[in-house]
């Protein structure tokens, strides 16, 4: 088991410049997510999916975890906790990619989606005090004509 960081370290104020979106979404509220999709699931098969032994392994779980990512209010709702998450660890500011490339290929309304990020970046500032921006990120194996669309 992973010992937890001094109060020290804890206290220090940060900010996080390299994190993914759907990266950090934690179990319990993918679980959320699920259950608001109407599909059974429960707290250990969804702890599963974050149990993994290689790089094949996450891609798998990155690709169940963006599968649940269905509306503007679930991108809100995984926004605004990731910010809440962010505040307990003292994280003052956190530039954040977003799999535009994954939206757009999952045929997704990323206008939509993306009020749904706003909103929750704008509250999550609002509760927590944590700066927040994005970065739209194109998957490289999709090819330049699709990372021209997200540009």
């Amino acid at each position: 088991m992973a010992s937890q960081p001094s109060s020290f370290i804890v206290t220090l104020p940060k900010a996080e410049l390299h994190l993914h979106l759907e990266g950090a979404i934690d179990p319990t509220t993918l679980l959320e997510m699920r259950q608001r999709h109407g599909k059974s699931s429960s707290l250990a098969e969804v702890e599963q999916l974050y149990s993994y032994q290689d790089f094949n392994g996450f891609l798998m779980a990155f690709k169940a975890v963006t599968e649940d990512l269905q509306t503007a209010d679930d991108y809100e709702l995984i926004t605004y906790r990731l910010m809440e998450r962010l505040k307990a660890q003292n994280v003052l500011h956190a530039e954040v990619y977003v799999s535009v490339g994954v939206n757009l290929w999952r045929k997704q309304d990323f206008e939509l989606i993306f009020e749904g990020l706003d909103r929750g970046r704008q509250n999550g500032e609002r509760d927590f005090g944590v700066s927040l921006l994005w970065i739209f990120d194109a998957v490289r194996q999709f090819g330049p004509v699709a990372a021209r669309e997200v540009f």
